[in-house]
């Protein structure tokens, strides 16, 4: 469930697509049942393309971006700028600008470093110098691994289906589930296992993904490096402190003074 290809798919399918929508509006309170997906410019009508789509869902010029972190951190940083992006690219109407929301929901398959224990986050921009909350942009981040630790017979319907993202055995699935939504997911997932051509789109996203960790594994330093700092320029782009850039990036703060951005 934590693959980007299936939760995507399963996004798209009406079936499946309730499923999920009901775990974000018990989770966030946002109830996307009367929102309008948007088939953005990433979409270019390939399948593959297709399946990595954002998913993007619009009601009213509010728009909800949903994203699925099988990763780390990097990722969800990735998702936070994809949202500021999105965000910002709306207050280019100038004077024609009205108030709306940009608000991400991220299912994050990793716990967090500062609460190892985190289940949900909500998060919202703050000027902490004048005590200004920014209204137009808000963060949801659902930590998927910290639900399956839980007991699954002492989980409410929502903590079932959650707990079910970190369960990688079908048959142990099977063995545990007593409602027949969860047994239409855990059906869908079997089925998809025996389409090649899903397989194949599948395995497409896990061989690129094994790709970038090899890279790792092998070192490449440099590579590394130079990721944060463009990285560490968009930060500054953003107003963000040497302290937090150096934190996150890893980069010292002699270095970051010297980014010519």
């Amino acid at each position: 469930l934590v693959s980007d290809t299936t939760f995507k798919y399963l996004m798209k399918n009406e079936r499946s697509k309730k499923w999920l929508l009901e775990i974000i509006s018990k989770k966030t309170g946002i109830d996307l049942s009367d929102y309008s997906p948007i088939d953005n410019e990433l979409n270019t009508g390939g399948r593959l393309k297709d399946y990595r789509m954002d998913l993007l869902f619009n009601k009213d010029d509010d728009i909800v971006i949903i994203e699925m972190n099988n990763g780390n951190i990097s990722q969800s940083l990735k998702g936070r700028y994809y949202l500021y992006r999105v965000a910002g690219n709306r207050f280019a109407a100038g004077e024609n600008y009205r108030p709306t929301t940009t608000k991400l929901v991220m299912f994050n398959n990793y716990c967090n470093d500062k609460l190892s224990e985190l289940k949900l986050a909500n998060y919202t921009l703050n000027d902490k110098n004048n005590n200004l909350d920014i209204e137009d942009i808000e963060i949801y981040e659902i930590y998927l691994p910290n639900y399956h630790k839980m007991c699954y017979d002492k989980c409410d319907e929502i903590e079932k289906r959650l707990w079910l993202f970190s369960e990688k055995d079908i048959q142990e699935m099977k063995r545990v589930v007593d409602n027949e939504e969860d047994k239409a997911i855990i059906e869908e997932l079997e089925r998809l296992s025996m389409d090649l051509q899903f397989v194949h789109d599948y395995d497409h996203e896990k061989v690129n993904k094994m790709l970038m960790n090899t890279e790792k594994e092998l070192g490449k330093q440099e590579g590394e490096k130079n990721k944060a700092i463009e990285i560490a320029k968009e930060m500054l782009k953003e107003g963000m402190s040497l302290e937090q850039i150096s934190r996150i990036t890893k980069l010292s703060i002699e270095e970051l003074e010297k980014l010519d951005i």
